[in-house]
C-alpha cells in the first residue's frame, strides 16, 4: 500500500507538470519590474508611511498613483 501510494503521487505530480508546460505564458501588460530609488527625510518618510497605513494603502501604491495621474497630467504637453 505505501508503494502504491508514493506511486499515485508521482503520476500526480507529472500530470500537474505537463498541464503547467502546455500552458501558454502570460505577460502582464504593466508588469512591475523596475526600481526607482529616491532620497527623502527619515521624518518625511516615516510620515507618509503612518499615514498610508492610516489608509489603508501602501506607500508603494500611492507612488505609483501619483506617477500615473503626473504622467497623465503632463503627456499633452511633450
Amino acid at each position: 500500500m505505501h508503494i502504491q501510494c508514493i506511486y499515485l503521487f508521482n503520476l500526480s505530480f507529472t500530470f500537474k507538470v505537463v498541464q503547467m508546460l502546455d500552458k501558454p505564458t502570460k505577460v502582464k501588460p504593466n508588469k512591475k519590474d523596475s526600481q526607482l530609488l529616491i532620497r527623502i527625510s527619515t521624518a518625511e518618510r516615516d510620515q507618509f508611511l503612518q499615514v498610508c497605513e492610516n489608509l489603508d494603502t501602501t506607500a508603494a501604491r500611492e507612488i505609483r498613483l501619483f506617477i500615473r495621474r503626473f504622467i497623465k497630467k503632463n503627456k499633452s504637453s511633450e
